[in-house]
């Protein structure tokens, strides 16, 4: 084993959502061989492909594919850009994802699922990540942020267009992290009004009207989906024993003075970047720590079913 100062992944979370980044140096105990971090793993409707992104020891991201027992392959391999957040579109045929030089400059690229025809698809000033598909193909949900007003936005762009709708324009403040509903009538983000104020989630409808609140807790978290049978909120946030772990409460279990349910209750590690597969059966998440690496975890839908 062998001391040395090593870049150490972190989850930013500006403003509410988790952002990959490299945070800071500090003393850990690494192996001889460079840690692997995986994250983010994003499956095609058929649930034959998926796409995660990757890093190893000190090297800067990158994304892969992995198409049923094949072994997995990198489709960026770009050695000085961070390319991260991949979602893969409903029919299998095209990833969108974030990329820059550094996470001070990143907006949002679409390439075909071979790695071929890699283009930008929106990039302002500021940053610009979190993209998501919705379910039917057509729009791409991502945040934007603004870095010198240090205030963020959920927007979303059709297919082909240039110029992405706002949702939360009428909204003071920080909303990040929108994800779609399994019908794709709603999005869940994360919203709080002031940088010292609560995180929580909200829901919308898909053209930004009929915004509500759906959680109360005040607590730290992000991350949030919808269940795909539109219950259960499910969540990422800090346990009482320091690791990250999954949440999940009833969207109606607040008025009922009902607490979230910690799904995974991990002592040693963290769980990140949560997704549901396309057919709903499994909760798919990354997990690890700074010392074993990041990877892929699992857990069956139904457990969450049972939580309450």
């Amino acid at each position: 084993m062998i001391i040395s100062t090593v870049l150490v992944v972190s989850f930013l979370t500006f403003p509410t959502g988790p952002l990959m980044a490299i945070d800071a140096a500090e003393l850990v105990e690494e192996s001889k061989d460079p840690v692997i971090r995986e994250f983010d793993f994003s499956y095609s409707k058929d649930g034959k492909s998926v796409v995660y992104y990757r890093s190893v020891g000190r090297a800067t991201p990158d994304l892969f594919v992995k198409h049923g027992k094949l072994a997995p392959v990198n489709i960026s391999r770009s050695d000085d850009y961070w390319e991260i957040e991949p979602d893969m579109s409903p029919d299998g045929t095209e990833i969108v994802y974030s990329a820059g030089q550094s996470m001070a400059d990143i907006g949002l690229r679409i390439m075909n699922a071979d790695g071929s025809n890699d283009r930008e698809l929106y990039d302002k000033e500021g940053n610009e990540g979190g993209a998501a598909w919705s379910p039917d193909g057509k729009r791409v949900l991502f945040w934007s942020i603004n870095l010198a007003e240090k205030t963020s936005d959920i927007l979303v762009l059709r297919k082909g267009g240039h110029t992405p709708l706002n949702l939360t324009e009428d909204l003071p403040g920080h909303a990040s992290g929108g994800e779609w509903t399994a019908d794709g009538t709603e999005i869940i983000y994360g919203y709080k009004a002031t940088e010292d104020g609560p995180d929580e989630f909200y829901i919308m409808a898909a053209d930004g009207s009929h915004k509500r609140q759906v959680t109360f807790g005040g607590e730290r978290k992000f991350g949030a989906i919808v269940s795909p049978d539109g219950k259960w909120v499910v969540y990422c946030g800090p346990s009482a024993n320091g690791s990250t772990d999954i949440f999940a409460q009833r969207l109606a279990g607040h008025a009922k003075g009902k607490s979230p349910v910690n799904l995974t209750n991990s002592a040693d590690e963290h769980e990140f970047f949560i997704s549901f597969t396309p057919d709903g059966s499994q909760l798919i998440f990354s997990h690890g720590n700074g010392k074993i690496g990041y990877h892929k975890g699992a857990m069956l839908t139904s457990v969450i079913q049972r939580a309450g």
